[in-house]
């Protein structure tokens, strides 16, 4: 039987110590893109995932690239930073098949808890 732990302040600060914050995770997608010379004009325009104004925290942040393209960065700062990008398409995000990927992103994040 697994025992679970039950949630104090200090362990929530451990918690917190893993959390990269949307500013975060915008300066991590725009350190990506400069660190690509042969793409060096591309910027990142907006964040398109999460799709609320109101959030603090994601498990994973999904931005568009300017002239095109996308860069998927971590929440958590245990998994990998980016998780994906493109510098040559677009990622649209109402498709199912890239739901069921974000999806599955969030839950194996989640799962390092």
């Amino acid at each position: 039987m697994i025992s679970k732990v039950p949630l104090s302040e200090s362990n929530l600060s451990i918690a917190m110590d893993f959390v990269r914050t949307e500013a975060q995770a915008h300066q991590e997608a725009e350190t990506f893109c400069q660190a690509n010379p042969q793409h060096n004009d591309v910027r990142v325009q907006q964040l398109i995932y999460p799709l609320d104004n109101s959030h603090t925290s994601s498990e994973v942040y999904i931005y568009s690239l300017f002239p095109t393209g996308f860069i998927i960065v971590s929440g958590d700062t245990r998994a990998h930073t980016i998780l994906g990008y493109s510098f040559n398409n677009d990622l649209d995000i109402n498709q199912k098949s890239v739901w069921g990927m974000i999806e599955a992103y969030q839950e194996q994040i989640k799962s390092l808890d």
